[in-house]
């Protein structure tokens, strides 16, 4: 018989896991009459077992790197049919980087190893950065069947070295797996560097993962919004609504879950227009027509112009406009959603328009 040689390499002062938990998603803001209104969609699930140190486990032959999941597992963890893995990560060396192929498989059994493989995706050796994460975005996705077991992992190469925390395991042996030539766990104290990114769908806020229990239950998550990064308020869902709001500020959203961690903040800026006194009749400008693929037109009546300003629906400034000028060509514009920020003399308002 083949001998195998597993040895550790030693560890190094790297957190294995995402600094952040995942951050909100679509974030995007409208401002009208002086009422902000933000919207975004909730964090993706990020479902792995490892905890925050790691090193390397070298192998003398290739295998397959594996973590998985069982029916109650996923439904402890709030994940549920219909819902997709987008991505697979992992922590890889700055070598051996060809021949290493993502993997999922669903059903089967412990220790006769999963039923049969649904997915897989060879890594391009370019896209990898050694001794950090690498996400690989599987193209398709892969839609789960939570009624079955999930298993997750990759394909090594001879003599590979594969990510590892320092311990101890999260759930059990047998859920950081290996194959060379039949499945084992060989009672390692230890979890892999692995982890998939789900596609939340259902609609449920969840937090997975960066917990040492073995039953990891359904969080519910604050965003907490900040402006021109000073805090203004927070919510449990994905709106935010104010009203007073004048001139162009910049919105930022975190996400913060019920042990307490942070995401990294998603930031828009939003024109919205001044409240102006009804003696200066700035109301009156028009902007029109409201939807158009060419040319719109300001009616200003006796207000100079000092400034135009166009934004798109995620804040980004899109164009400055000279001084007075009434008319102006986007049809090189993308279709979509966008404001026009006008300055005049009397002051500063903002208008919707929609390009075809």
């Amino acid at each position: 018989m083949k001998k195998i040689l597993l040895t550790y390499i030693g560890f190094t002062a790297i957190t294995c896991i995402a600094q952040f938990p995942n951050p909100i998603k679509n974030l995007t803001g409208e401002c009208l009459n002086g009422t902000l209104s933000l919207t975004w969609e909730r964090p993706d699930i990020t479902l792995q077992y490892n905890n925050e140190w790691w090193g390397f486990m070298e192998t003398s032959a290739p295998l397959i790197i594996a973590c998985r999941w069982d029916a109650s597992d996923l439904e402890n963890l709030g994940i549920e049919s219909g819902m997709t893995i987008s991505s697979i990560g992992f922590v890889h060396p700055d070598h051996d980087k060809e021949n290493i192929t993502l993997k999922v498989w669903q059903g089967g059994s412990w220790p006769e190893g999963p039923e049969k493989e649904i997915y897989n995706q060879i890594v391009e050796p370019f896209s990898l950065i050694g001794y950090e994460w690498n996400d690989i975005i599987l193209d398709p996705p892969v839609v789960i069947d939570a009624t079955q077991m999930l298993w997750i992992g990759y394909k090594g190469v001879f003599g590979g070295q594969h990510g590892i925390d320092s311990g101890p395991i999260v759930k059990n042996t047998y859920s950081n797996c290996i194959y060379i030539n039949y499945w084992n766990s060989y009672g390692w104290n230890y979890n892999w560097c692995l982890r998939a990114n789900i596609n939340n769908t259902n609609g449920k806020e969840t937090k997975i993962g960066y917990s040492s229990k073995s039953k990891t239950e359904n969080n519910n998550i604050i965003y907490v919004v900040y402006q021109d990064e000073e805090k203004i308020g927070e919510t449990e869902i994905k709106t935010f609504t104010i009203n007073g709001i004048e001139g162009l500020h910049n919105y930022c959203v975190v996400a913060v879950y019920n042990d307490s961690t942070m995401s990294k903040s998603v930031c828009i800026d939003v024109p919205c227009e001044v409240n102006i006194n009804e003696s200066n009749n700035i109301e009156n400008l028009i902007v029109y027509p409201n939807s158009t693929n060419g040319k719109i037109v300001i009616n200003s009546f006796e207000f100079q112009i000092n400034e135009i300003e166009i934004f798109d629906l995620y804040g980004r400034k899109q164009r400055i406009e000279v001084k007075n000028k009434k008319e102006i060509d986007i049809s090189d514009l993308s279709v979509g959603i966008y404001f026009i920020r006008i300055q005049t003399e009397k002051g500063v308002i903002t208008k919707k328009i929609i390009k075809q």
